[in-house]
Protein backbone atom coordinates (compact mmCIF):
# COMPACT_ATOMS: atom_id res chain seq x y z
CA UNK A 1 0.00 0.00 0.00
CA UNK A 2 1.11 3.53 -0.40
CA UNK A 3 2.29 5.65 2.41
CA UNK A 4 -0.53 6.70 4.46
CA UNK A 5 -3.02 4.70 2.85
CA UNK A 6 -5.93 3.37 5.18
CA UNK A 7 -7.34 -0.19 3.68
CA UNK A 8 -10.19 -2.14 4.55
CA UNK A 9 -10.64 -5.56 5.39
CA UNK A 10 -13.16 -8.61 5.45
CA UNK A 11 -12.67 -11.71 7.69
CA UNK A 12 -14.23 -14.62 6.83
CA UNK A 13 -14.20 -17.16 9.08
CA UNK A 14 -14.06 -21.10 8.82
CA UNK A 15 -17.45 -22.68 9.01
CA UNK A 16 -17.96 -23.41 12.96
CA UNK A 17 -15.53 -20.58 13.75
CA UNK A 18 -15.81 -17.23 15.18
CA UNK A 19 -13.28 -14.56 15.20
CA UNK A 20 -12.23 -13.82 18.22
CA UNK A 21 -9.32 -10.80 17.97
CA UNK A 22 -7.70 -8.95 14.90
CA UNK A 23 -4.46 -7.46 15.78
CA UNK A 24 -2.11 -4.83 13.73
CA UNK A 25 1.36 -5.76 15.43
CA UNK A 26 0.71 -5.76 18.73
CA UNK A 27 -2.32 -3.34 18.63
CA UNK A 28 -5.82 -4.52 18.66
CA UNK A 29 -8.17 -3.87 16.15
CA UNK A 30 -12.07 -2.61 15.94
CA UNK A 31 -13.20 -4.53 14.18
CA UNK A 32 -17.20 -4.62 13.19
CA UNK A 33 -18.98 -7.97 12.67
CA UNK A 34 -21.88 -8.65 10.38
CA UNK A 35 -23.45 -12.30 10.31
CA UNK A 36 -20.29 -13.44 11.36
CA UNK A 37 -18.52 -11.66 8.77
CA UNK A 38 -15.63 -8.89 10.41
CA UNK A 39 -14.53 -5.97 8.59
CA UNK A 40 -12.13 -3.47 9.53
CA UNK A 41 -9.79 -0.35 7.81
CA UNK A 42 -6.01 0.36 9.39
CA UNK A 43 -5.26 3.97 10.29
CA UNK A 44 -2.83 5.27 7.78
CA UNK A 45 -0.08 2.83 6.89
CA UNK A 46 3.47 4.27 7.85
CA UNK A 47 5.23 1.49 8.05
CA UNK A 48 4.91 -2.48 7.70
CA UNK A 49 2.04 -4.14 9.70
CA UNK A 50 1.33 -7.63 10.19
CA UNK A 51 -1.98 -8.84 10.89
CA UNK A 52 -3.39 -11.50 12.97
CA UNK A 53 -6.75 -13.22 13.21
CA UNK A 54 -7.84 -15.49 16.14
CA UNK A 55 -10.25 -17.68 16.21
CA UNK A 56 -12.08 -20.10 18.17
CA UNK A 57 -14.65 -23.05 17.43
CA UNK A 58 -18.65 -22.09 18.10
CA UNK A 59 -20.11 -23.48 21.13
CA UNK A 60 -23.40 -24.56 21.88
CA UNK A 61 -25.70 -25.14 25.20
CA UNK A 62 -27.80 -28.75 24.83
CA UNK A 63 -30.25 -28.66 28.37
CA UNK A 64 -31.96 -31.71 29.35
CA UNK A 65 -34.71 -31.92 31.78
CA UNK A 66 -36.22 -34.72 33.22
CA UNK A 67 -39.77 -35.21 35.21
CA UNK A 68 -39.43 -37.29 38.51
CA UNK A 69 -38.84 -41.24 38.63
CA UNK A 70 -36.03 -41.29 36.34
CA UNK A 71 -32.90 -39.09 35.21
CA UNK A 72 -31.55 -38.03 31.54
CA UNK A 73 -27.30 -38.20 31.45
CA UNK A 74 -25.47 -36.33 31.18
CA UNK A 75 -27.69 -33.59 32.56
CA UNK A 76 -28.05 -31.04 32.73
CA UNK A 77 -26.69 -28.69 30.42
CA UNK A 78 -23.65 -29.81 28.09
CA UNK A 79 -21.54 -27.33 25.75
CA UNK A 80 -20.72 -28.75 22.52
CA UNK A 81 -18.36 -27.67 19.92
CA UNK A 82 -19.54 -27.20 16.51
CA UNK A 83 -19.87 -30.66 14.49
CA UNK A 84 -19.59 -32.39 17.29
CA UNK A 85 -21.80 -35.59 18.68
CA UNK A 86 -23.55 -35.91 22.38
CA UNK A 87 -25.56 -39.13 23.51
CA UNK A 88 -28.42 -39.08 25.81
CA UNK A 89 -29.29 -42.10 27.96
CA UNK A 90 -32.74 -42.17 29.77
CA UNK A 91 -33.25 -44.60 32.72
CA UNK A 92 -36.50 -44.99 34.55
CA UNK A 93 -36.75 -45.79 38.15
CA UNK A 94 -37.19 -48.95 39.52
CA UNK A 95 -41.37 -49.73 38.74
CA UNK A 96 -41.36 -46.28 36.13
CA UNK A 97 -41.44 -46.78 32.66
CA UNK A 98 -40.08 -43.99 29.93
CA UNK A 99 -43.34 -42.33 29.22
CA UNK A 100 -41.72 -39.92 26.16
CA UNK A 101 -38.77 -38.05 25.35
CA UNK A 102 -39.00 -34.62 23.98
CA UNK A 103 -36.04 -32.80 21.74
CA UNK A 104 -36.37 -29.22 20.81
CA UNK A 105 -40.06 -30.02 21.79
CA UNK A 106 -41.09 -32.57 19.40
CA UNK A 107 -42.05 -36.11 20.34
CA UNK A 108 -39.45 -38.80 20.07
CA UNK A 109 -41.66 -41.72 21.45
CA UNK A 110 -40.67 -43.75 24.81
CA UNK A 111 -36.78 -44.20 23.67
CA UNK A 112 -34.06 -45.23 26.01
CA UNK A 113 -31.39 -43.14 23.79
CA UNK A 114 -31.00 -40.32 21.93
CA UNK A 115 -27.81 -38.71 19.77
CA UNK A 116 -27.40 -35.46 18.51
CA UNK A 117 -25.38 -35.72 15.31
CA UNK A 118 -23.39 -32.50 13.87
CA UNK A 119 -24.66 -29.77 16.47
CA UNK A 120 -24.96 -26.42 14.49
CA UNK A 121 -27.49 -25.01 17.48
CA UNK A 122 -28.80 -25.25 20.83
CA UNK A 123 -31.22 -27.94 21.57
CA UNK A 124 -33.21 -29.13 24.54
CA UNK A 125 -34.13 -32.78 25.52
CA UNK A 126 -36.78 -33.41 28.09
CA UNK A 127 -37.86 -36.83 29.61
CA UNK A 128 -40.82 -37.85 31.03
CA UNK A 129 -42.24 -40.68 32.99
CA UNK A 130 -44.81 -43.03 34.05
CA UNK A 131 -45.90 -45.66 36.65
CA UNK A 132 -44.86 -49.55 34.73
CA UNK A 133 -47.37 -51.80 34.18
CA UNK A 134 -45.35 -55.29 35.63
CA UNK A 135 -46.59 -58.30 37.22
CA UNK A 136 -46.58 -57.19 41.41
CA UNK A 137 -43.73 -58.39 43.01
CA UNK A 138 -42.94 -59.74 47.21
CA UNK A 139 -46.28 -60.56 48.20
CA UNK A 140 -46.68 -61.20 51.33
CA UNK A 141 -49.83 -61.89 54.00
CA UNK A 142 -48.75 -60.50 57.45
CA UNK A 143 -50.56 -60.43 60.51
CA UNK A 144 -52.80 -63.10 60.01
CA UNK A 145 -55.71 -64.14 62.44
CA UNK A 146 -58.07 -66.61 63.09
CA UNK A 147 -60.79 -64.13 61.03
CA UNK A 148 -58.64 -61.38 58.67
CA UNK A 149 -55.09 -61.06 57.21
CA UNK A 150 -53.07 -58.32 55.95
CA UNK A 151 -52.25 -58.41 51.73
CA UNK A 152 -49.14 -56.63 50.71
CA UNK A 153 -47.24 -56.34 47.52
CA UNK A 154 -44.51 -53.58 45.99
CA UNK A 155 -46.02 -51.49 43.32
CA UNK A 156 -46.38 -47.97 41.79
CA UNK A 157 -49.54 -49.18 39.15
CA UNK A 158 -53.14 -46.81 40.18
CA UNK A 159 -54.81 -49.29 41.07
CA UNK A 160 -55.05 -53.43 42.05
CA UNK A 161 -57.61 -56.00 41.66
CA UNK A 162 -57.55 -58.19 44.37
CA UNK A 163 -58.76 -61.57 44.50
CA UNK A 164 -58.94 -64.19 47.28
CA UNK A 165 -61.05 -67.52 47.39
CA UNK A 166 -60.39 -70.74 50.21
CA UNK A 167 -58.43 -73.01 48.42
CA UNK A 168 -61.20 -75.64 47.96
CA UNK A 169 -63.62 -73.14 46.06
CA UNK A 170 -63.73 -71.75 42.37
CA UNK A 171 -65.19 -68.80 42.90
CA UNK A 172 -63.35 -65.55 43.46
CA UNK A 173 -63.96 -62.69 46.14
CA UNK A 174 -62.69 -59.49 44.52
CA UNK A 175 -61.58 -55.79 45.90
CA UNK A 176 -60.61 -52.87 43.69
CA UNK A 177 -57.90 -50.87 46.01
CA UNK A 178 -55.59 -47.85 45.02
CA UNK A 179 -52.74 -48.39 47.52
CA UNK A 180 -49.99 -51.44 47.43
CA UNK A 181 -52.17 -52.78 50.49
CA UNK A 182 -55.23 -54.51 51.48
CA UNK A 183 -56.70 -56.14 54.94
CA UNK A 184 -59.29 -59.04 53.93
CA UNK A 185 -61.74 -59.45 56.79
CA UNK A 186 -64.65 -62.22 57.50
CA UNK A 187 -62.25 -64.96 57.19
CA UNK A 188 -62.74 -68.63 58.09
CA UNK A 189 -60.70 -69.92 60.50
CA UNK A 190 -58.22 -72.67 60.11
CA UNK A 191 -58.74 -72.49 56.37
CA UNK A 192 -56.25 -72.07 53.34
CA UNK A 193 -56.86 -69.05 51.32
CA UNK A 194 -55.55 -68.30 47.60
CA UNK A 195 -55.03 -64.86 46.52
CA UNK A 196 -53.65 -63.06 43.93
CA UNK A 197 -53.34 -59.22 42.73
CA UNK A 198 -53.06 -57.34 39.04
CA UNK A 199 -51.81 -54.06 38.47
CA UNK A 200 -54.29 -51.64 36.28
CA UNK A 201 -52.07 -49.14 34.40
CA UNK A 202 -54.06 -47.27 31.56
CA UNK A 203 -54.94 -49.71 28.98
CA UNK A 204 -52.77 -52.28 30.06
CA UNK A 205 -53.49 -54.81 32.52
CA UNK A 206 -51.21 -57.73 34.35
CA UNK A 207 -51.74 -60.73 36.59
CA UNK A 208 -49.55 -60.94 39.79
CA UNK A 209 -48.16 -63.94 41.19
CA UNK A 210 -50.67 -66.33 42.89
CA UNK A 211 -49.64 -67.50 45.98
CA UNK A 212 -51.31 -69.50 48.90
CA UNK A 213 -51.78 -68.29 52.46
Amino acid sequence: YAYGATPTYVIVPEAGYDVTAVHAGNALVNVTYNNGIGSFTLNPVTADITLTATTAIKTFTITATQAAHGTISPAPVQTVNYGGNVTYTITPDQFYAISDVKVDGASRGAISSYTFNNVTGNHTIEAVFEAACYEPPNLTAMDITTTSAVLSWVGTAPSYEVRYRKAADANWNTQTVTVPTVTLTGLDSNTLYAWEVRAYCTAQLQNGLLIHS
